[in-house]
């Protein structure tokens, strides 16, 4: 066993080393290689002009945006007091009291109800989107 081992490695290995004599490149001797490789380090020693120390100073911070140059967000969230607590159909629990669509909570009217979210706008046309808040998946309604 241990010669049927000691031989399979030996041929293996007798195999590789003729596999990577026959794969080489050929070695050139007139320096073609040489020469070429000159040339690429010659080009990367040359200098290179990049910009200056004034002019990376005074580039704005990508990861910091200047809040008074800062757009206004049309999805800012604003707190009115408001709670969306249940949509079922076309009625919506806004802090624990239901409204119909068309129907005034204060001085916003509700304007649109979908699945998760409540459109409300009021005499400005000032549209705030109410989300409803994901609890529990885990509960079910049963009904007989």
């Amino acid at each position: 066993m241990k010669k049927l081992i000691l031989c399979s490695l030996l041929l293996s290995t007798a195999l590789l080393a003729v596999d990577d004599n026959q794969t080489a490149a050929p070695v050139r001797s007139d320096g073609a290689y040489k020469a070429r490789y000159d040339s690429i380090f010659d080009d990367l020693s040359k200098p290179r002009v990049g910009l200056s120390d004034a002019q990376i100073a005074s580039l704005q911070d990508p990861f910091y945006p200047k809040e008074a140059n800062a757009p206004r967000e049309a999805n800012q969230q604003v707190d009115l007091g408001y709670q969306l607590v249940g949509i079922m159909g076309d009625k919506v629990k806004l802090n624990d009291k239901w409204y119909g669509l068309g129907e005034y909570v204060g001085s916003y009217k509700i304007v649109q109800i979908t699945g998760n979210s409540v459109i409300i706008t009021n005499d400005d046309d000032n549209k705030v989107e109410l989300t409803l808040k994901q609890g529990s998946k885990n509960v079910t309604i049963t009904y007989k």
